[in-house]
């Protein structure tokens, strides 16, 4: 295992991944051989929310046309969202003070680490 991932120290590129998620992208395929089972998992994990973050954007954003509907889903993804945010914020803190045994994001994290053997 390194201690550097693209160039850069180890805990300054998880960190990043989770505010950039297209760093993510690039980290995991071009260091995928390179990388830990813990490095594989921050980086899905900001994959995988930065995905399900646009995804709720474009749904709500499809149906913004639908009086009621477009109200429910609104807020219902905003909160989600913002849910999102407050731990992808934590977890890149956490990595920065190279205290990423512990930065998860609840469900994210949980299904990347089952898919991940």
């Amino acid at each position: 295992m390194e201690d550097r991932i693209l160039g850069m120290p180890r805990n300054v590129c998880l960190g990043l991944s989770y505010l950039l998620f297209p760093l993510a992208i690039v980290a995991f395929c071009v260091e995928k051989r390179t990388l830990s089972r813990d490095d594989k998992v921050h980086l899905w994990s900001s994959i995988v929310s930065a995905g399900v973050w646009v995804t709720l954007d474009l749904i709500s954003t499809i149906f913004s046309w639908v009086p009621v509907l477009s109200w429910i889903l609104w807020a219902l993804s905003g909160v989600v969202c913002v849910v999102i945010y407050v731990f992808v914020i934590i977890a890149a803190v956490k990595c920065f003070r190279k205290l990423d045994d512990t930065a998860s994001i609840p469900v994210v994290t949980d299904e990347v680490k089952k898919r991940i053997a």
